[in-house]
């Protein structure tokens, strides 16, 4: 029996077979790694040499919860702003997405390159991607119990600029 449930509202179904709830994963978006401004290299952090500025907003999607696995269809939506020391038209950069189980062992760790193209004077990209998370089912897990954790690919300097301005001392 496969079950569709979406993403956006948690919903749960009851499973007919057995009477509990079957609830997909529930991707995470990683504070810390949500945004990524990029500078031109060997200036600091000052805001008149960013390149570009991109932030993960929010996903949406559906998942299929069936007998041999669980596959969840992901739209992530992002915005990538142009930086005043931008000299080509695109950004490049990447995000990962992980699946962990309750144990928080890393099952799979997918990383997706991303080009964003800006036309003319555009300073403002507004664009979505799509990809599916394919999890294995196992006796020993339930739906619910598989994470899924979505972030920007980010330098140690990006990483440690995003604590800084979050005033985030945790590593997540």
């Amino acid at each position: 029996m496969m079950m569709l449930i979406s993403l956006m509202g948690g919903c749960a179904l009851m499973d007919e077979t057995t009477g509990d709830p079957d609830v997909c994963p529930m991707p995470t978006i990683f504070k810390t790694g949500q945004e990524l401004v990029r500078f031109r290299p060997g200036v600091g952090y000052d805001l008149n040499k960013t390149v570009f500025h991109v932030k993960l907003n929010t996903f949406d999607g559906e998942c299929d919860i069936g007998k041999k696995e669980i596959t969840l269809n992901i739209a992530l939506s992002m915005t990538a702003l142009r930086g005043a020391a931008m000299i080509k038209d695109k950004a490049e950069f990447a995000y990962w997405v992980w699946v962990v189980d309750r144990e928080k062992k890393v099952l799979t760790r997918n990383r997706t390159p991303v080009i964003a193209k800006f036309e003319g004077r555009d300073s403002r990209i507004d664009f979505s991607d799509i990809f599916d998370v394919i999890i294995p089912q196992r006796l020993d897990h339930s739906p619910p119990d598989w994470r899924i954790y979505i972030g920007l690919e980010l330098t140690k300097e990006e990483l440690a600029y995003n604590r800084r301005r979050l005033g985030s001392t945790r590593r997540r």
